[in-house]
């Protein structure tokens, strides 16, 4: 069996999604090909949008959320001189590159693979994963034809069956995540000994993405001022290498780190976690169940709109929307008692790797493996 996944290359949540997929398809000895920016690679046009988004990201939260709901402006009344301007690279793509399945990890080109895959009378199984787990989700996931979708929890699943999907062809599959998330180290206390953190003092971890938003300058400024006698802090600047130089700089007695592919120890080691309310790392703290304090101060995406309603019914963290705010509710959240109360509440949600459903259905797909 052969299976395509395809992302693009806007933040890093789907190609995230996609490697997670692929790191348990692979231990099923599936031949997986992934292809991280097939959605820039395709058309010039859309590496032009994908990178003014990520520049977004970095430098204007404010801006960024603006240019998302633009984007969902689309006028249907165009989707017939649009789909003209895919097929061809679609057709010269899928000719080149042979699969047996077809998955995607990202709302952008879904309707497009679906009309193309009807033209061409194509055998292909077409999957799609939701990767929003918040109400609203983005348009692109609730689009009719894929043979299956999956979905991260039972509200995205109901919403999926509002826009006309069969419910017969949803799976309620969790959110995907890499399987290193389920690997055991036996040398966690030697990876905690390297960091030096006071062990009489709770962890912070400040994730500021995977792109390394400057938004984040303020809050941990903020935070050295406040709490760096309360607790110990670790910052994640992501691919950013100026707010990396600014942080090691400025703030010697923190941990400041580049961008990681081992967040899922430094979470492990870590008693809270900041972050912005992207899927991907919120779902990663629900699966280690580490309490999130979510920042609200530039406002949320289309897509993480959602996240306000999730903390309220769930109770697995808090919001700050400005940095009394934050000051406020970290001096709450870092309190021993809020903190167990929360990882309870997280408990509660049996939070599964999506991943691991994900991998079954396809391997199940009928087609050959790999020998």
């Amino acid at each position: 069996m052969k299976v395509a996944i395809l992302a693009a290359n806007t933040g890093q949540g789907h190609i995230s999604v996609m490697n997670s997929i692929c790191s348990y398809l692979e231990n099923n000895n599936i031949y997986v090909e992934c292809f991280g920016d097939f959605y820039e690679q395709l058309m010039p046009s859309n590496k032009v949008l994908s990178d003014f988004y990520n520049l977004l990201q970095i430098t204007s939260l404010e801006t960024c959320r603006v240019y998302t709901q633009m984007s969902l402006l689309e006028n249907k009344d165009k989707f017939d001189e649009l789909y003209s301007y895919w097929y061809e690279p679609l057709n010269h793509f899928f000719r080149k590159y042979s699969c047996d399945v077809i998955v995607s990890t990202t709302p952008l080109i879904n309707k497009y693979i679906i009309r193309y895959l009807k033209e061409v009378k194509s055998s292909r199984k077409f999957y799609i994963v939701v990767t929003d787990p918040f109400i609203p989700m983005y348009p692109g996931f609730a689009v009719q034809g894929a043979d299956c979708y999956f979905c991260p929890n039972i509200e995205t699943r109901a919403l999926l069956e509002t826009e006309g999907i069969l419910p017969e062809k949803i799976i309620v599959s969790g959110y995907p995540l890499h399987k290193k998330f389920d690997a055991v180290r036996n040398d966690m206390l030697e990876f905690n000994k390297q960091y030096y953190l006071h062990s009489g003092k709770p962890t912070i971890l400040i994730n500021c993405g995977a792109q390394g938003s400057m938004d984040y300058l303020s809050i941990v400024k903020r935070i050295h001022v406040d709490f760096r006698e309360k607790a110990n802090a670790i910052v994640l600047c992501g691919n950013n290498s100026s707010l990396y130089a600014i942080c090691k700089n400025k703030y010697p007695d923190f941990i400041i780190l580049k961008y990681v592919d081992n967040v899922q120890d430094l979470l492990k080691i870590s008693d809270l976690c900041i972050t912005k309310a992207g899927a991907n790392t919120f779902y990663e703290c629900l699966y280690t169940d580490t309490p999130i304090l979510v920042n609200g101060v530039k406002g949320f995406l289309y897509q993480e709109e959602g996240v306000i309603q999730f903390m309220e019914e769930y109770r697995v963290g808090k919001i700050f929307l400005d940095l009394e705010e934050l000051n406020l509710k970290l001096n709450e959240m870092i309190e021993m008692e809020t903190l167990n109360i929360m990882r309870g509440n997280i408990e509660n949600l049996n939070i599964v790797n999506g991943s691991i459903k994900i991998a079954e259905v396809i391997s199940q797909s009928g087609v050959r493996q790999k020998t």
